[in-house]
C-alpha cells in the first residue's frame, strides 16, 4: 500500500511540475508577444519618420545604430545610398526552432535509453503539435484541411 501511496505521490508531482511548466511557457509567449508587438511598432514609427532625401546622414545613422544586432547595413553604404535590413525575432520561438531543443532531447532519449535512431518522441510531438495547428489555423481561416 505505501508504494501505490508513493507512486501516486510521485505521479502528482510530476503532474504538477508539468502543469508548473506550461503556465510558465504560456506567460514567457504572452510577455513576448507583447514585446514584439512594441518592437515591430517601434520600427514602423522609426521608418515613417524617414523622409527620403529631408533626414540627414547623421541623424538615419543614428536611427539604424539603436537596433544593434538586429539589423545589417550594406558594406557600402553612404549617405547617397544606403541599403538597411532588419530582422526581428521572436526569441523563445527563435531559441526552440533554431537551436533544435527537440532534436537534442531526443538524441539525449534515444542515447540514455538505447532506443532506435529513427524519428524520436520529441520530434514526432513536435510534428504532431504542427500538424494540429496548421489544420486549426486552417480551419479559422475558413480553407479546407489538404487532408481532403
Amino acid at each position: 500500500m505505501g508504494r501505490v501511496r508513493s507512486l501516486r505521490r510521485a505521479f502528482l508531482a510530476l503532474l504538477l511540475g508539468l502543469c508548473v511548466l506550461l503556465s510558465l511557457a504560456l506567460i514567457v509567449s504572452q510577455v513576448e508577444q507583447h514585446l514584439f508587438r512594441r518592437r515591430a511598432e517601434l520600427l514602423l514609427a522609426e521608418i515613417q519618420s524617414l523622409e527620403l532625401r529631408k533626414t540627414p546622414w547623421p541623424e538615419a545613422q543614428s536611427q539604424f545604430r539603436r537596433w544593434g544586432h538586429d539589423s545589417k547595413l550594406d558594406d557600402q553604404c553612404n549617405e547617397h545610398k544606403c541599403s538597411l535590413k532588419i530582422t526581428l525575432d521572436e526569441r523563445v520561438l527563435g531559441y526552440l526552432f533554431k537551436r533544435n531543443v527537440f532534436v537534442r532531447l531526443d538524441d539525449y532519449f534515444r542515447w540514455r535509453l538505447k532506443l532506435s535512431y529513427d524519428i524520436g518522441p520529441f520530434a514526432r510531438l513536435e510534428l504532431v503539435l504542427l500538424r494540429g495547428y496548421a489544420c486549426r489555423m486552417d480551419t479559422v481561416s475558413g480553407g479546407k484541411s489538404s487532408r481532403g
